[in-house]
């Protein structure tokens, strides 16, 4: 009896189970699995289909597709755009310095004190008053006269051009320009960039310096049709002459 229980009890099946192995070759053989697989045509109708063109392949009813393209396509930035983006960030970071008075000058009163105050601030020797002498004297230090130049520039709101800080000497001589170019308005369309800005005249220079004098278009213009019109009057003179010469031979 106990023969025939052991002998039952090893010829029963044991059974085993184990968890699915996670891992990268069963996440690949569970991809392979999933694709639809398409079922192999008989060799026979492949042929067939090949030489009738009928193939669901063939290049004249194949359809092309055009793709758009954006730019999250391309690889890479755009170095003119990147750069001017850095430009625009590195300008609106920066801290200019502005230095020049919002408020201008706009009276020969209000010149007068500016020119005082700049001399005073500019100079150890102080003035009070526009006529004394020491403003009628020439600049003999050029620090001197970099200091008066930048406190009137600042003061009055107006910039003065290199040839006229070159050429003034003395403070009176900076007021009178301001009060003939700036309080006059000429200063307004003055672009030193441009060509002729600077009106030379012949007084400034000795006899042995000759300056072009400036024409204005104009004149330029009218100078231009007057010698057209003498042309055109000497060329019918010539072919009037040379009809009365062909009639008389």
């Amino acid at each position: 009896m106990l023969a025939r229980q052991c002998l039952l009890l090893y010829s029963k099946r044991s059974l085993h189970a184990a968890p699915p192995a996670k891992n990268i070759l069963s996440w690949l053989r569970s991809r392979k699995d999933g694709k639809e697989k398409t079922p192999a045509k008989d060799t026979k109708a492949l042929i067939k289909e090949i030489e009738s063109g009928e193939t669901a392949f063939s290049a004249s009813k194949q359809s092309v597709v055009t793709l758009a393209l954006d730019e999250s396509d391309f690889i890479g930035v755009d170095v003119e755009a990147e750069n001017e983006r850095r430009y625009k960030e590195m300008v609106q970071s920066s801290k200019l310095n502005i230095w020049l008075q919002p408020k201008k000058v706009a009276s020969v009163e209000q010149l007068k004190e500016l020119v005082i105050s700049s001399f005073n601030d500019a100079s150890n020797v102080k003035v009070s008053s526009i006529d004394d002498p020491l403003l009628t004297e020439n600049f003999t230090d050029l620090v001197c006269k970099f200091k008066f130049i930048k406190q009137l520039q600042a003061k009055t709101g107006y910039m003065i051009p290199d040839e006229k800080i070159t050429r003034l000497l003395s403070p009176v001589s900076f007021l009178q320009w301001y009060d003939a170019e700036v309080l006059s308005g000429k200063l307004l369309g003055y672009n030193e960039a441009e060509p002729n800005a600077i009106d030379l005249s012949k007084k400034e220079f000795p006899p042995n310096v000759f300056i072009t004098p400036l024409i204005k278009k104009r004149e330029m213009m009218n100078n231009m049709d007057q010698i057209l019109s003498e042309v055109e009057a000497l060329e019918k003179e010539k072919a009037v002459s040379a009809i009365s010469n062909a009639i008389r031979s």
